[in-house]
């Protein structure tokens, strides 16, 4: 029997407002062998909006690893009051330069890092094109999320480093502008459980190193994450978790579903991809949007950049706990980082 849902289902949080989205933004980033293209999707009325940069995954779909992806995820923080700017990165299918000979191909992970330091660059050039939103964007409460390699690109925008040997390149991507993080299903520590094939085809993934990593994170990752191509590890992407400075809360947001309890999920803790497919095996409007709202990052909170408590830099995981609770899945207690 079917009962009428929102996209919030039942978390509580304030009432949504309508949004657009404009697409493409085309910005000229000098050495980049394409345009950097965005989507931005932002509310229709409302100031000072904080900013959430939105990393896509590596998948090999056309375009749901590109600005079309998350739909749902964008609008949905849209509708509560950010600023969602979303780019194209150079390992998109979309651009069709996995197999070329440039640097770094076929996953561009320096690339996506960079690409997001030359959209902040371009703010007031992003807010010009678009109507109505000149003056809007508060560019003191900027987060990143991202998904899979997107949470990779996340950590290294927080202070993660690349520390392979043979590359003299800086390794430091971090940038200050960016105030917190959500690192969704990233990849973990390239230790002795890495595959073969991981090793072969994405060698940064050897040399993945948080010590260095000191930005606020919301850390998410499937509890029954298994991937052999890339490790024999269950949950490998937990790895990120304990490691580095960063003070984090590490929700543990795929139980198995219901209706496969031997098998494991995969390939973890998929945002919506967007509105028309199902790549999740979320199967409840319920847990769908508890996933949904833990993602919910909050740059609003006056805490960023100054009380350490985990709880303060995103509030909405209490909010995701009351959730877990009336789908019936378990709440994730575990914060690592918090003072």
């Amino acid at each position: 029997m079917s009962a009428p849902f929102t996209e919030a289902g039942t978390i509580p949080v304030n009432d949504p407002t309508a949004v657009i989205s404009y697409s493409a933004v085309v910005l000229k980033v000098p050495g980049r062998p394409a345009d950097l293209e965005l989507k931005v999707t932002i509310p229709v009325s409302g100031d000072d909006l904080p900013v959430i940069l939105l990393s896509h995954g590596h998948g090999a779909t056309n375009f749901l690893a590109s600005l079309h992806g998350y739909g749902p995820l964008a609008d949905f923080w849209a509708a509560h009051g950010y600023a969602v700017i979303q780019p194209t990165h150079l390992d998109s299918t979309a651009l069709g330069l996995r197999d070329t000979d440039l640097p770094d191909a076929p996953i561009f992970w320096r690339d996506r890092a960079t690409d997001m330091h030359a959209v902040l660059d371009h703010l007031e050039e992003i807010e010009a094109t678009i109507p109505g939103l000149r003056g809007r964007l508060d560019r003191e409460r900027i987060a990143v999320a991202g998904h899979s390699l997107g949470g990779g690109t996340v950590s290294l925008l927080l202070g993660m480093q690349v520390l392979d040997p043979d590359d003299d390149r800086d390794k430091d991507l971090s940038d200050p502008r960016i105030k917190a993080g959500v690192i969704i299903a990233a990849p973990g520590i390239g230790d002795e459980h890495l595959s073969p094939w991981a090793a072969e085809n994405y060698p940064m993934m050897k040399y993945i190193d948080f010590a260095t990593m000191a930005g606020p994170a919301l850390v998410i990752a499937g509890d029954a994450d298994l991937n052999l191509n890339f490790s024999d590890r269950l949950s490998y992407r937990w790895a990120a978790a304990p490691v580095g400075g960063s003070p984090r809360c590490c929700a543990p947001s795929s139980p198995p579903d219901a209706t496969t309890p031997s098998r494991p999920r995969r390939p973890g803790p998929s945002p919506p991809p967007c509105w028309w497919s199902r790549e999740s095996t979320a199967t409840t409007p319920a847990r769908r949007c508890s996933t949904t709202d833990c993602r919910t990052v909050t740059p609003r909170s006056s805490a960023i950049g100054k009380d350490r408590c985990c709880p303060k830099f995103f509030p909405s995981v209490y909010a995701w706990r009351a959730a877990c609770s009336s789908a019936g899945l378990p709440r994730p207690d575990r914060c690592n980082g918090g003072r």
